[in-house]
């Protein structure tokens, strides 16, 4: 009786300084009680884990196989608006589609705890949960850095938590995918290592072009965590949890190989020139303001503007400027017509406030003026600054590609970043 007693005690305080860490760090009271669980029969747990993937591999022998493929990573991608989950992995041809079974909030982030939205952005998983009250479940790390960051500018606190992957059709602000797809992702995630699993909670499927319509928000914010999230599902390699990889958020790869062609490109010829298809282009040692935005998308994101502006256009030409007096798209030269370029970029979501405020300014932005009243000009922004504290411009305006203190020195007509 007395070790008996000693243990419970023992327990107990386990338990107490459990509570206080979780509290410390905002943690929901589920959360602190699967906390609490988990540090007084942390073998348990685990052996718990291990059972319960034993099941489902005597149920489903078929996913070793699959996870043996999937070359150590795991991506899974929610979307919001599509209602649907995927999951991603190096070694796999094609994705592994999950339909989510239940649904609550709106499209947008997670602001507060019991607002009943599904968080956005990118993360992690913390743990696995075996003895879930919806079966089988995978924490998401909400709320992340970025989070925790946008609440402190905003003065929120309470930002919730306890937000799962799980399985049944029900839900409040978490991802129900049913009781067999979550059998799925439990033992692709345990067998992949939970460090090396990637959640990315977007509002919709950005990877075929930006819909404004579905980023609509008053929150100010907002764009930025969209932008984020549409580069982390350009390009999974460059995402971490938590985070975009600073040369794909910040546009600091745009701005270096805009400044690679200083010097080599070297003249302006704005000459009706036959270009090959895809990635065609003019010698690079002459081109015109477009050339310099062409150039760098297609050395850094592999980004062929020509190709997608022509698809864009073959699709819906009465939506492009009607000037040059075309009945059909011309893949040789309108890509490299500033009024254009700036559809495109509005058709995909890409647009920004115009503002005479330089800190909205960031590295790779592109910029559209107005020069002398009538001549389109696009220039992309540097990551280097004049003595005033104002970002330098890399363009072509006539001779060769410059960077110089031009940002502000003629009206500006459009503002871009691209994931």
């Amino acid at each position: 009786m007395k070790k008996m007693m000693m243990a419970a005690l023992f327990a107990a305080v386990i338990v107490v300084a459990a509570v206080g860490i979780a509290r410390s760090k905002g943690m929901s009271v589920h959360e602190l009680a699967e906390l609490g669980l988990g540090v007084v029969s942390a073998r348990t747990s685990r052996h718990m884990v291990e059972d319960r993937v034993a099941t489902i591999i005597a149920k489903k022998p078929h996913l070793k196989a699959v996870a043996k493929s999937a070359g150590g990573k795991l991506r899974i991608l929610v979307f919001k608006n599509e209602r649907m989950v995927e999951l991603h992995a190096p070694g796999w041809k094609a994705p592994r589609k999950c339909p989510m079974t239940a649904f609550s909030g709106t499209l947008g982030p997670k602001l507060r705890e019991g607002d009943g939205q599904i968080p956005e952005g990118i993360y992690g998983i913390e743990y696995l949960n075996p003895n879930s009250s919806y079966y089988l479940s995978l924490k998401v790390t909400y709320p992340n850095a970025s989070d925790r960051a946008r609440a402190k500018v905003d003065g929120r606190t309470n930002l919730g938590g306890d937000i799962m992957i799980h399985g049944k059709a029900v839900t409040i602000g978490c991802v129900p995918v049913g009781d067999d797809a979550i059998e799925d992702i439990f033992y692709l995630a345990y067998a992949v290592g939970i460090k090396n699993v990637l959640v990315v909670i977007a509002p919709y499927d950005m990877r075929s072009g930006r819909n404004p319509e579905l980023e609509e928000s008053s929150i100010a914010w907002y764009p930025d965590l969209c932008m984020e999230i549409a580069a982390a599902l350009s390009d999974g390699n460059r995402a971490s949890a938590g985070m975009v990889q600073p040369s794909a958020a910040n546009g600091v790869d745009l701005a270096a190989a805009a400044r690679k062609q200083v010097g080599v490109t070297v003249g302006y010829d704005s000459a009706y020139r036959k270009l090959a298809y895809p990635n065609g282009d003019v010698p690079r040692e002459s081109g015109v303001c477009t050339d310099v935005i062409i150039r760098a998308l297609r050395d850094t994101r592999k980004i062929d503007l020509q190709q997608l502006v022509h698809e864009d256009m073959k699709t819906s030409f009465s939506k492009y400027p009607q000037m040059w007096g075309l009945k059909a798209p011309d893949a040789n030269i309108d890509h490299r017509r500033v009024p254009n370029l700036q559809c495109y970029f509005k058709r995909k979501g890409y647009a920004l406030p115009v503002s005479k405020n330089a800190a909205d300014y960031k590295p790779g932005d592109i910029v559209t003026v107005m020069v002398g009243g009538k001549l389109p000009h696009i220039m992309i922004v540097s990551d280097r600054k004049s003595a005033a504290g104002v970002p330098l411009a890399i363009h072509n305006i006539g001779s060769d590609t410059q960077e110089e203190d031009v940002l502000f020195a003629y009206p500006l007509t459009g503002h871009y970043r691209i994931p």
